[in-house]
């Protein structure tokens, strides 16, 4: 087969078959990698062989090769590829066929909470080096990796990565506290550095216009605890203050309110006042609260607590300062 090869299948089981008895299979797969390009499992074998020898470029093409001949399975190659990625020179060379936007280029960034941590490192690594080139990586393509690493709590490595992809500063993912867009947005929306909303059985989350401004109405029926809407966020150590306009019930706060959080940490670091309303229209208050400096990340969420009663209530004109 090797002298007078048919195709490049059966010179690639060959190699197969050559490895499984006596290791002897790279005289075969190097005549496979030269047969084409549309046979996958020759085509990994060629960039870990390229790898192994210090030929990223050519590496990185027979990657980019492994994963566009790819009709079904296309997650499983992108996960042989990520653990690639901290081979910090193969990266290198790797990201120029990322910037040519390949149809696997989405695919490479989906994440979920199961990915191993070797490929989620290789990602995290990949967007940090696009982040810092001319071509940023988009914040959707981001979104995977900054949940991941919040769920396993490297909060820091979040702020971080979040920071570079989005050029946030220290008080910019607190700034955008408005509910400017319709429900639909917040319900879809996975970026956790913005307001997303959680769809919960017995309650109300939506944005209605309420004359020239838009408002986030909640509702519930009391029977559990949870949070309607919730942003991660990022705060220089010091005092602040976080306002906001809440119109409803005169005993609606304190079933309805919001929190402040320091990520891993038990107790909130300032909730709402509870004390009744006074008036049928929207009323200001304030929330003073002190972020210390051993806290990396913040959550600001709106509570639903448990009452004997159903209960509805509007916020609007969120606003952010330091005292």
């Amino acid at each position: 087969i090797v002298a007078s090869p048919l195709s490049v299948r059966a010179v690639r089981v060959l190699a197969i078959a050559e490895d499984l008895d006596r290791r002897a299979g790279a005289p075969a797969w190097q005549v496979a990698s030269g047969m084409g390009w549309r046979d996958p499992p020759t085509q990994y074998w060629a960039m870990q062989q390229a790898v192994a020898n210090g030929e990223y470029e050519t590496a990185a093409i027979r990657a980019d090769a492994f994963l566009r001949t790819a009709f079904r399975g296309l997650q499983d190659r992108i996960e042989l590829v990520r653990a690639a990625m901290n081979s910090a020179p193969f990266r290198k060379q790797f990201e120029r066929r990322l910037m040519q936007a390949p149809p696997w280029r989405a695919a490479f960034f989906r994440v979920s909470s199961a990915v191993p941590d070797q490929q989620l490192q290789g990602v995290q690594k990949v967007l940090q080096d696009l982040a810092d080139s001319r071509r940023k990586p988009a914040i959707d393509e981001a979104t995977g990796t900054l949940r991941v690493l919040i769920e396993r709590k490297r909060y820091d490595q979040a702020v971080t990565l979040y920071r570079a992809v989005s050029g946030a500063g220290a008080l910019n993912s607190m700034t955008d506290l408005a509910f400017d867009k319709p429900t639909e947005y917040y319900m879809s929306q996975k970026n956790p550095f913005v307001w997303s909303f959680r769809d919960n059985k017995g309650s109300v989350t939506s944005v209605e216009p309420s004359g020239n401004r838009r408002v986030l109405v909640l509702g519930t029926d009391g029977r559990r605890h949870y949070q309607p809407a919730r942003k991660y966020s990022t705060l220089e150590a010091g005092t602040y203050q976080l306002g906001y306009a809440m119109r409803g019930p005169a005993e609606s706060p304190s079933t309805l309110g919001i929190s402040i959080h320091c990520m891993g940490v038990r107790q909130p670091l300032a909730t709402s006042s509870t004390e009744p309303l006074r008036s049928s229209g929207f009323e200001r208050r304030q929330i003073t609260f002190a972020v210390p400096q051993s806290c990396q990340m913040l959550a600001l969420a709106f509570e639903a607590t448990p009452a004997d009663r159903e209960t509805q209530a509007e916020f609007a004109d969120l606003t952010l300062r330091p005292i």
